[in-house]
């Protein structure tokens, strides 16, 4: 049997990998602390800096946790295929982060209720939005007692996003 063994040198000795150099530093300092906040929200690009902006300037938070997947908010619902998994990632953040308050958001146009609500005109899909973010209310306190959840559905309007509450 003829088995050979990279080695990375002629020698047989194994290079030792180059150490890793400083890319990036950021102008933000280093923070311990959290703000014990959930936020989840879906992964469309179109949303994300208005987004940051509306939890900065509606909330005054920076330093929250942050679950961001297609669909958002309603993948923790029991008609997504990912809900066990989303509850028992939520328990486990929360076990070491300690919730306090939760924040949802749902979007105009959001592609996943589009593939799951094809029939439905975007007038409707809307309307589903905004009953699946009332549901997650219900739901992400069943996960996590005693949260307090506050839900958004963020749409253009006059060439910005307008975030409306949904209760």
């Amino acid at each position: 049997m003829n088995t050979q063994v990279f080695s990375g040198s002629a020698n047989g000795r194994i290079a030792a990998p180059p150490e890793p150099r400083v890319v990036f530093t950021t102008a933000s300092e280093w923070q311990e602390a959290s703000e014990h906040i959930l936020v989840m929200a879906c992964t469309d690009p179109r949303f994300q800096i208005a987004r940051k902006e509306f939890i900065e300037g509606h909330f005054g938070l920076t330093r929250y946790d942050s679950l961001v997947l297609p669909g958002g908010p309603a993948t923790i619902l029991y008609t997504s295929i990912l809900s066990a998994i989303m509850r028992m990632s939520v328990r486990e953040l929360n076990k070491h982060h300690n919730f306090t308050r939760a924040i949802a958001f749902a979007h105009y146009d959001c592609l996943i209720y589009r593939l799951r609500f094809p029939r439905l005109t975007a007038a409707e899909r809307r309307e589903r939005q905004f009953a699946d973010l009332r549901v997650f209310k219900t739901e992400i306190r069943r996960v996590v007692p005693g949260i307090q959840a506050d839900t958004f559905y963020a749409e253009p309007a006059g060439g910005r996003i307008q975030f409306l509450s949904v209760e």
